[in-house]
């Protein structure tokens, strides 16, 4: 059995490496078989007729008949050999050209769901225009998936960068309270300030009425004394 794939991989490879040359193949198979029989039966109908008129008495007639049987035989032989070949031929076509196509329809359904499993690849069982098929079907698989990687990537290199964001916004916000209470501190001890000078220059217009009162009293004293 493997050196019947073997033989069959070879003359695949290299001759009906092609969907066309393997259409053709099946077909012409076929038709030189469907050709054999249809020249067999020609044969016979010929040769019947040829006796018919050149037998003399029924029993050379039956003898004619009789030498046919092996060829009647033969061209039965054929004619299910040609059926059977056609049937295989039918089986191999599904095999080459709807299998990988129902293959790859199940495997496109399967990536449309949600649980898409991207690391499948399509396998290629042939040497024909499905292979190449199969090939760049699975090289766009690798790109897509380089670039949902990629994209994860950058992704998580945003969420990375957002929440550094954050942080900062966070410890800004955080020394901008620290400021506002420094701020509102300075504004209460200037407030504070502003009252005490205005204590201390009340204080300092007491004092100078004060002092100024005093000198008038002495003033006068003085010009009492004088008076005197």
């Amino acid at each position: 059995m493997s050196f019947l794939m073997s033989l069959y991989q070879g003359l695949e490879k290299n001759f009906f490496n092609t969907v066309t040359r393997k259409l053709i193949g099946n077909v012409l198979f076929v038709a030189v078989l469907q050709t054999v029989v249809a020249v067999m039966i020609w044969l016979g109908i010929s040769r019947l007729k040829q006796l018919r008129q050149t037998a003399a008495s029924a029993e050379e007639f039956a003898s004619g008949v009789a030498c046919l049987v092996p060829q009647f035989w033969f061209g039965l032989i054929v004619c299910l050999i040609t059926v059977g070949v056609t049937f295989l031929s039918m089986l191999f076509l599904r095999y080459l050209i709807v299998r990988p196509l129902r293959q790859m329809n199940e495997q496109l359904k399967s990536m449309a769901r949600e649980d898409a499993d991207l690391s499948a690849s399509l396998q290629a069982n042939s040497y024909d225009e499905f292979a190449e098929l199969a090939e760049n079907y699975n090289l766009f698989i690798e790109r897509l998936r380089r670039m949902i990687l990629t994209i994860r990537r950058m992704g998580m290199g945003i969420a990375v960068s957002s929440a550094k964001v954050v942080n900062t916004v966070k410890d800004s916000a955080g020394k901008a309270s620290e400021q506002g209470d420094l701020a509102n501190l300075v504004f209460s001890s200037s407030d504070q300030a502003t009252q005490s000078i205005g204590s201390i220059s009340e204080n300092v217009q007491t004092i100078a009425a004060s002092t100024s009162e005093s000198l008038e009293n002495a003033r006068d004293s003085y010009r009492s004394l004088e008076g005197l």
